[in-house]
């Protein structure tokens, strides 16, 4: 999520990165199991993530044929579960740290060990709190540290092998929130583009409104209970005093003080609950960012990326050393240098001027590797060289 400033009342929500409530806008993406994107949405800051993504899911889908899911605690929750179940998708995501108590929320069986001795379980609730929770559960205990418990639907355990849960979430976090700290450093992914708005019903009001009165509705069906629970009293009183009752009489009584006072208190309440609505005034107006230019740029950063993921890809075949994205940009990209196209070929000389001896030798490498692709354009070879420039 983006923050946005405006004196403009606009949508908010949780900034993420920030820890703050305010405007600004947020963008879901897709990734493939190769790292590339493939697919991207806007959304205001106040839609959270689970009330969009089956919807958005829908789309990868229709665009990618894939339904096996790796999404982050976003979107935690029953409900999600349930959804992603009914349609056969798969989903694979993390249960939040206050909904479990370690493995002895669970009955668990053990599936393994994984490196360092951490031990994995799989299994269920151990009590239930809905008999329809369709969620598979794999607890990996560490020696040290919190227990991580990730829950996955049929689908998903069907495609995966639970020992396998660990490694494919932590693949996730790689292939996402890494890649979008480089998209952030060289490709300007946190750059808010777009200065329009649009300008909608107030959304913040309408739902404070609908909880409102739905609270309101409820206080009415408790008011007319006790009304009914009083007069219900009350010729229980007037029996009990026209039978001569001495004891009786006096418990009934006391009972109708008290349903007298319950009935005044769910008046009360209800008579407050709707001034808090009338307090709401008559609909307004909050502006939303209008997405359009933040997508069309989001997906300039997002084919670079994968353009450049496919590049660093095809180079590291040829290259005996590793070396990074940030180390390809860093030697390669980000240098000086000068271009000559003869009749026969294209020459690319980079400036290798202040360079060290083991970054040169690297440098070396990669002009190597990029010889060895055999790039072409229009039918000519390309040719890198290094070469040192005066500055």
């Amino acid at each position: 999520m983006m923050a946005y400033w405006s004196r403009v009342a606009m949508h908010k929500g949780k900034i993420t990165m920030r820890g703050r409530i305010m405007a600004g806008s947020q963008a879901v993406i897709a990734h493939n199991e190769a790292g590339q994107a493939v697919f991207v949405e806007y959304h205001p800051p106040d839609r959270h993530l689970s009330r969009v993504i089956e919807t958005y899911c829908e789309h990868v889908v229709a665009a990618t044929g894939s339904t096996v899911f790796v999404i982050d605690r976003a979107v935690n929750s029953l409900a999600t579960a349930c959804a992603f179940t009914h349609r056969d998708w798969g989903l694979l995501c993390m249960l939040d740290d206050n909904e479990h108590q370690g493995l002895e929320s669970f009955e668990v069986s053990l599936e393994g060990t994984l490196d360092e001795g951490i031990q994995v379980y799989s299994g269920t609730w151990k009590a239930p709190k809905n008999d329809d929770d369709p969620r598979h559960f794999v607890i990996v205990e560490p020696q040290e540290g919190k227990t991580l418990v990730y829950w996955g639907t049929a689908a998903l355990k069907a495609a995966v092998d639970v020992m396998e849960w660990p490694r494919v979430y932590r693949e996730r976090t790689e292939l996402q929130e890494n890649s979008f700290k480089r998209m952030i450093a060289h490709g300007a992914l946190d750059i808010n583009y777009g200065r329009k708005k649009i300008v909608g019903p107030d959304r913040h009001q309408q739902r404070t409104r609908e909880a409102l009165e739905a609270s309101v509705q409820t206080a009415q069906q408790r008011a007319s209970q006790k009304v009914e629970a009083l007069d219900e009293q009350r010729a229980k009183v007037a029996e009990s005093a026209s039978k001569g009752h001495g004891k009786r009489l006096e418990q009934r009584q006391h009972t109708l003080g008290r349903v007298e006072q319950e009935l005044k208190d769910a008046q009360h309440h209800q008579a407050h609950l709707e001034a808090q609505v009338e307090a709401l005034g008559p609909p307004k107006e909050r502006a939303d960012r209008d997405f359009r230019k933040q997508t069309i740029m989001t997906y300039r950063t997002l084919l670079l990326e994968n353009a450049l993921m496919a590049f660093m890809a095809a180079l590291l075949l040829h290259l005996p050393s590793k070396v990074s994205v940030e180390g390809v940009l860093n030697l390669l990209f980000e240098r000086s240098g000068a271009c000559l196209e003869t009749t026969a070929e294209i020459v690319y000389w980079v400036n290798t001027t202040g360079l060290s001896r083991p970054y040169r030798g690297l440098l070396e490498e990669m002009v190597d590797g990029l010889c060895a692709m055999d790039f072409r354009h229009q039918g000519k070879p390309i040719r890198v060289a290094l070469k040192d420039m005066p500055p």
